[in-house]
C-alpha cells in the first residue's frame, strides 16, 4: 500500500536520524497532533451535533491502529537493520584482527615475525636514544636443532620451537618483545633493561629450555632428546648507536657462545669486546 509504504519510510528516516527513543517520541507526538485535527476538521465540517461528534470519535479509531502499525513495522525494520549492521560490523572487527595477527606473527610459534620485529624495535631503539634509556637485545639459538629433526622427525621439531616460545613468554616481561627470525633462531628485545640485568633473564632462559625434553613417544626407537641454547646479548650504545649495529652485535655474541662449546650466555659490551655469563 502506497500510503504505507510511505509511512513506513519516513519512521525508518526519523529511527536513522533521531534513535529509537527520539522517534517513537516523534511519532506519538505525530499521530496525537493527526488525530486532534481530524476530529477538529469532522467537528467543523459536520457541526458539533451528536453526528458529528461521533464520526469524529471513529475516524481517529481507524487511523490510529493503522499507524501505530505501520509505526511498529517501520521501527522493527530499522532495529532488525541495526542489529545485522552491528552483526557484519562485529564480523569484519574479527576478520581484520585475525588478518592483522597473520601478517604480524609468526603462525608456528604466536610469535612476532621478523617484519613486525624490526619495525617495532626501531621504534623502541629510537625511544630508548631520545630518552637516555637502557636497551638490551638477547639472540639465541637452539643447539644441534637439526638432530632433533633428524632424529625424531619434524613434527616433533615444531613442537620444540612451539615450547621454546612459551619458555620465553613465561621468562620475560610483558613489555618485552619476542619474536622468531627463521629457523630456530628467536630475539628478544629488553627495553629498560641493562646488559646484567639482560645476562640476569638470559640465564634463567638457558635454563628453563634445558629443562625441556622432546620426542621419545611410544614406538620411537630413540629416547627423548633435551634441548639446549646458547644466547648472545648486546646493549645499545648512545648517542650514534642503531637498530642495525645492535643486532650484529648480539650476532657476533651469539656466534662467540656457539665457538665455545654451545649452551651458554655471552654478552657484548662493545664491538671487540665480550662477556661470558
Amino acid at each position: 500500500m502506497w500510503v504505507e509504504d510511505r509511512l513506513k519510510d519516513y519512521v525508518v528516516t526519523l529511527v536513522a536520524r533521531y534513535g529509537v527513543s527520539r522517534a517513537v517520541g516523534v511519532t506519538t507526538i505525530v499521530a496525537v497532533c493527526l488525530s486532534l485535527s481530524i476530529k477538529l476538521t469532522t467537528c467543523l465540517w459536520l457541526g458539533f451535533d451528536v453526528d458529528g461528534i461521533v464520526l469524529a470519535a471513529v475516524i481517529p479509531l481507524i487511523l490510529t491502529p493503522l499507524i501505530g502499525r505501520v509505526a511498529y513495522s517501520g521501527f522493527s525494520d530499522m532495529i532488525k537493520l541495526q542489529a545485522a549492521l552491528s552483526r557484519e560490523v562485529s564480523r569484519r572487527r574479527v576478520v581484520e584482527e585475525r588478518l592483522r595477527r597473520m601478517a604480524s606473527t609468526d603462525a608456528l610459534t604466536g610469535a612476532f615475525n621478523r617484519r613486525y620485529f624490526l619495525r617495532h624495535a626501531e621504534q623502541e631503539v629510537r625511544r630508548a636514544l631520545r630518552h637516555g634509556r637502557s636497551l638490551t637485545l638477547m639472540v639465541l639459538d637452539l643447539d644441534r636443532f637439526k638432530e632433533v629433526n633428524d632424529t625424531h622427525g619434524h613434527d616433533v621439531g615444531d613442537r620444540a620451537l612451539r615450547r621454546v616460545a612459551e619458555a620465553c613468554r613465561q621468562v620475560m616481561r610483558r613489555h618485552d618483545l619476542l619474536a622468531r627470525m627463521g629457523g630456530e633462531e628467536f630475539v628478544i628485545l629488553l627495553p629498560e633493561t641493562t646488559l646484567s640485568g639482560g645476562q640476569t633473564l638470559a640465564e634463567r632462559l638457558r635454563r628453563v629450555i634445558g629443562d625441556i625434553s622432546v620426542g621419545g613417544e611410544v614406538g620411537e626407537e630413540r629416547g627423548p632428546s633435551r634441548l639446549s641454547v646458547s644466547i648472545g646479548l648486546s646493549q645499545l650504545q648512545p648517542p650514534d648507536d642503531d637498530l642495525n649495529r645492535l643486532l650484529k652485535r648480539a650476532d657476533r655474541a651469539l656466534y662467540q657462545a656457539k665457538a665455545q662449546g654451545r649452551n651458554q650466555v655471552v654478552a657484548r659490551e662493545a664491538a671487540d669486546a665480550g662477556v661470558s655469563g
